[in-house]
């Protein structure tokens, strides 16, 4: 999740924060928000953090798409709808950043889903760290302490 394609290669960075879409106040429009990484945090404490970025950014703050900063992964949210397919738009660099999707959460026969969905270059990331992502995310939400 780390690797980047860059013009001369493939960096490394050393820590990877999070930008994500965030619906406005009273409004249809969107902008940006970016959470730092904190790797001493609980998932517990990044979710209050997070929240208090998230609610300045839908209070107003400008739309910044930082288009030369490659240490984020992208990620959006539809919590209205539930999805099977999610595919992102792409334009110009970036490609190799990995970017996320969450949908609306759904009961099905007594158990709760969650659709997710993770892009990535494959030539930077193969089955198995999508694999180990995804063990770590489900142990985070079954254990969020």
């Amino acid at each position: 999740m780390r690797l980047r394609r860059k013009d001369d290669g493939v960096v490394e960075h050393s820590s990877i924060d999070m930008g994500c879409s965030v619906l406005k106040n009273d409004s249809d429009a969107f902008t940006f928000a970016y959470y730092p990484w904190n790797s001493q945090e609980s998932m517990l404490d990044f979710i209050h953090r997070s929240s208090e970025i998230t609610k300045k950014a839908a209070a107003g703050l400008p739309l910044d798409p930082r288009p030369d900063r490659t240490n984020l992964m992208y990620g959006t949210t539809i919590p209205w709808i539930s999805f099977t397919s999610f595919t992102h738009p792409k334009k110009g660099e970036g490609h190799s950043i990995p970017r996320t999707v969450f949908g609306k959460i759904f009961q099905r026969e007594g158990k709760y889903y969650l659709p997710f969905q993770l892009e990535v270059d494959h030539a930077l990331m193969d089955g198995l760290h999508i694999a180990r992502y995804f063990e770590q995310l489900q142990r985070e939400l079954n254990n969020p302490s």
